[in-house]
């Protein structure tokens, strides 16, 4: 006869324990990243949202009735922007936002210089693929498109295909 060892002494309880015991260890661990990097892009009120998309779209609408186009690009430092059209506002407002990461988003409000063109101090290591919307200040129209920020980079809104 073998003497008989308690439980605890025994491997297999413990390995049988273990794998429980993993699971409920990883589903903590996913509920707290979960929790921690909530998604920016829920909205609670979405019929407010939609309501303002739909005034957003009045805002397109309003720029293509005025023939505005922009064109963008940086250069030694500088953000410049081209704009041509029916109307020439005092200031543009620039917003880009980040397809995945809300607290990148930027803003710029930009005055037209001398020579007509609107400038901002460019930030240096920005890059990568982003969402650009350039409005009127007041925001009497929109232009928006994506823009892959390389070195030299440039982008054109509101041209028609």
């Amino acid at each position: 006869m073998t003497d008989a060892q308690p439980w605890h002494r025994n491997p297999w309880p413990w390995f049988l324990l273990a794998l429980p015991l993993s699971v409920i260890l990883a589903g903590g661990i996913t509920a707290y990243l979960a929790y921690k990097d909530a998604d920016g892009m829920v909205v609670d009120d979405y019929y407010k949202e939609g309501l303002a998309v739909n005034q957003d779209l009045e805002r397109d609408r309003q720029a293509q009735a005025l023939g505005m186009r922009a064109a963008l690009r940086i250069e030694n430092g500088q953000l410049r922007i081209r704009l041509d059209g029916q109307d020439r506002p005092a200031a543009l407002k620039l917003h880009l936002e980040h397809p995945t990461r809300a607290e990148l988003d930027r803003e710029w409000l930009l005055s037209p210089d001398a020579g007509g063109e609107y400038s901002a101090e460019w930030p240096e290591g920005l890059s990568g693929r982003w969402h650009v919307q350039l409005s009127s200040v007041p925001e009497r129209w929109r232009l928006m498109g994506d823009w892959t920020l390389e070195p030299a980079a440039e982008l054109e809104l509101g041209r028609q295909p």
